[in-house]
């Protein structure tokens, strides 16, 4: 009995050891391993991986999820580019592109719901790069279409293959870093979604403002760009903690290895092993067992039921706000003033964008990776829900002020679309992020998935009425954006805690 105190006394002080040395930023894992084998190198996979650090390794494993989200945005982006040849070239009504919007983010939303459940039971890595492969065959051929209902076609195969995986992209980076740079992983890669939108813009202005070339150049052209996140997830292994909290150790212990490797730190016989005062109620279900009473099963047991409703309402809202935007941005350039009746009058009267207005689409779009990067770095900083019930609030001063404020010079007119991207782009971070933090392992990415529906909901509502409310006036769209920006900020303010320093248990 003695003997065992002794034995037990010591693990804690060296488990002490391990979290007092991870709280001063230093690596755990060399002050352990000075101790016995039996009791120094094994570890869980949250230690395991706080000792890994963040590396090549951690960049890699994460860089195959930032190309396929740039590829994502590049999807979002093309329409809005290309939509005036595409209406010109097929003669197509205002109903017949809200249609062709429709078409990609109804099939994204129905495919993210029901397939939810996959991610959990099959794994991330599967589902991501048959989504990558999905988009790059997909939207390489939508270049061949000449038909309209071919376009849709192909659109809405894209919509499925961006919904079967993209939530795990989210998800995914989460699992592989350590605590400290959780935020950095999941948020930076949000911020590929912005990027692949600026370059695609810069592709257009490059491919149809200077070369005159037609649109199917610049889909194939941006397509072939992303083209390598395929070739990363094919050489990418499983999220580790997907197997170690679903009873495959082993695997997880050779992903983790193999980080360790690729950081270029030494894992001296690292171990991974279930701790079995573990408190995760669920640990031990087995993923067959999935089902929806299993889920509603655990949700309630998480206490996230009041949480969860408050991130599907910030889903639908956030990416409501962002897609119509993001559409409406070129419309409104176009013209180059804000006043109602000329936008009205004029937004659909040519067939294709000059080189200024492509120019000045791009300037705009810069606005979105460097507002994701400085929230980014608050977020790290203040906490998640601090940092963004101030954005909110921050929006609802700004877009208030852009409604009574509408203005008739270009520069001042680029200058105030620009402060207003920052702000609906790092909105639309709030249900990927806390949706990553907020849920238990065993359902995160079904929770992942069910956020990424919201969010296509409400892209689906934004791009079906964001025609017929620019043929209204301008001063309606910053209305709507405005009111929806202050639902959202509520929804981020009843959330019930700070994830910033949670585990992912």
């Amino acid at each position: 009995m003695q003997v065992k105190m002794n034995h037990d006394a010591q693990k804690a002080s060296v488990d002490k050891d391990v979290y007092m040395e991870t709280e001063l930023g230093e690596d755990p894992l060399p002050q352990t391993l000075t101790h016995k084998p039996d009791t120094a190198t094994t570890f869980d996979i949250i230690e395991a991986l706080e000792g890994a650090g963040f590396g090549c390794g951690t960049l890699f494993y994460m860089s195959g999820c930032f190309l396929v989200n740039a590829l994502a945005g590049s999807v979002l982006i093309i329409l809005s580019l290309i939509g005036p040849t595409v209406r010109c070239e097929w003669d197509l009504s205002p109903f017949q592109l809200s249609c062709l919007n429709l078409s990609t983010y109804a099939a994204q939303t129905l495919t993210s719901f029901f397939t939810s459940p996959l991610g959990d039971r099959f794994g991330r890595r599967p589902l991501m790069l048959i989504s990558a492969s999905g988009l790059l065959v997909f939207g390489g051929l939508s270049a061949a279409a000449t038909e309209y209902w071919e376009f849709v076609l192909l659109r809405t195969l894209l919509g499925l293959a961006t919904g079967l995986g993209l939530a795990h992209v989210y998800v995914f980076p989460g699992e592989v870093v350590p605590k400290k740079h959780r935020g950095l992983a999941v948020t930076g890669t949000c911020v590929a979604y912005g990027v692949g939108i600026l370059l695609t813009s810069f592709m257009a202005y490059l491919t149809m403002g200077i070369m005159g070339a037609s649109w199917r150049c610049l889909v194939i052209v941006s397509v072939a760009f992303f083209s390598p996140c395929v070739l990363i997830l094919l050489f990418t292994r499983e999220s580790p903690r997907y197997h170690f909290y679903n009873g495959r150790v082993s695997e997880a212990e050779i992903t983790v290895k193999s980080i360790y490797k690729m950081n270029g730190k030494d894992d001296k016989g690292l171990k991974l092993a279930r701790n079995s005062n573990d408190t995760n109620a669920f640990f031990n279900e087995e993923p067959e067992s999935f089902s929806l009473p299993y889920f509603v099963k655990i949700l309630r047991a998480s206490d996230n039921v009041t949480n969860t409703i408050a991130l599907i309402v910030a889903g639908i809202t956030s990416h409501f706000n962002y897609f119509f935007y993001s559409y409406s941005v070129p419309r409104i350039l176009k013209e180059g003033y804000c006043t109602d009746d000329k936008i009205a009058t004029s937004a659909n009267s040519s067939c294709s964008y000059d080189r200024d207005v492509l120019s000045n689409v791009s300037v705009v779009n810069v606005a979105e990776p460097l507002g994701l990067v400085i929230t980014l770095i608050l977020l790290d900083r203040f906490g998640r829900k601090r940092v963004f019930t101030v954005v909110g609030s921050f929006g609802v001063l700004v877009l208030g002020s852009l409604y009574f404020n509408l203005c008739e010079y270009r520069y001042l007119q680029v200058s105030l679309l620009f402060m207003v991207y920052p702000v609906v782009a790092s909105s639309a971070l709030a249900p990927y992020l806390l949706m990553t933090e907020y849920m238990p392992t065993i359902i995160r990415a079904t929770m992942g998935s069910i956020g990424l529906a919201s969010a296509s909901l409400g892209a689906l509502m934004a791009l079906f009425i964001a025609d017929y409310v620019l043929l209204a006036g301008a001063r309606y769209a910053i209305g709507i954006i405005h009111g929806v920006t202050v639902v959202l900020t509520i929804s981020i303010m009843v959330l019930k805690r700070e994830t910033m320093d949670t585990d992912l248990s």
